[in-house]
């Protein structure tokens, strides 16, 4: 019944973004990202997007199993795969390649198993062999989701800051944007460190 595929198709979007919320390499990925950049990147990317991706991803994908067209998933993922290099152009390199990279965490040890017998048990229940790329879908709508959304964050990105510490005639001592930290006393004397303090954006 139309009921039972509703519900079936809900599943699999809550599973899949719930699943790929609670991936650690997702977590060990943001958490990079924190200390690379100082915060200044969009960690939606990685709470919203990306899971958000792979829930559509997994639900057309079972979506694709119950109409029994497995070759939907072969286009739907062929098509993806430029659409994302396309998208890819205008968001800064750091941003595109930590997005590509996430494509590989939504590959992990919760997400994977899940997918894969969620699909298999649809494609056994339904009489088909179906099923096939389902992983793959669930792999690439990420990328693509989370490109296309950076192209309308507004979001500061760390590599689209602006070089504050080297424009012309800047003195970073005197201005405040460098300062001396005094740190332990050896032999020769007081070592000092230099920390530069960074503005916020």
């Amino acid at each position: 019944t139309w009921v039972g595929i509703f519900l079936i198709v809900a599943f699999a979007l809550l599973l899949g973004y719930i699943a790929t919320a609670a991936e650690p390499g997702l977590i060990i990925i943001e958490n990079e990202m924190k200390r690379m950049t100082s915060g200044n990147f969009d960690m939606k990317i990685f709470h919203f997007w990306v899971p958000l991706g792979v829930a559509v991803g997994l639900m057309l994908g079972i979506s694709a199993v119950i109409a029994g067209s497995s070759m939907f998933i072969v286009l739907a993922v062929m098509l993806t795969y430029p659409v994302s290099c396309v998208a890819g152009q205008k968001p800064p390199a750091l941003t595109t390649a930590a997005i590509w990279d996430a494509a590989g965490v939504t590959t992990g040890e919760v997400t994977v198993p899940l997918v894969l017998s969620l699909g298999a048990q649809m494609a056994r229940s339904s009489g088909l062999s179906g099923g096939f790329g389902l992983l793959a879908l669930a792999s690439v709508l990420p990328i693509g989701i989370s490109l296309i959304s950076t192209n309308f964050s507004k979001k500061t990105s760390y590599d689209e800051m602006p070089n504050h510490f080297s424009s012309p005639g800047h003195d970073p001592f005197h201005s405040g944007d460098i300062e001396l930290v005094a740190g332990p006393t050896t032999e020769r004397g007081e070592v000092y460190t230099v920390n530069r303090l960074l503005p916020e954006y």
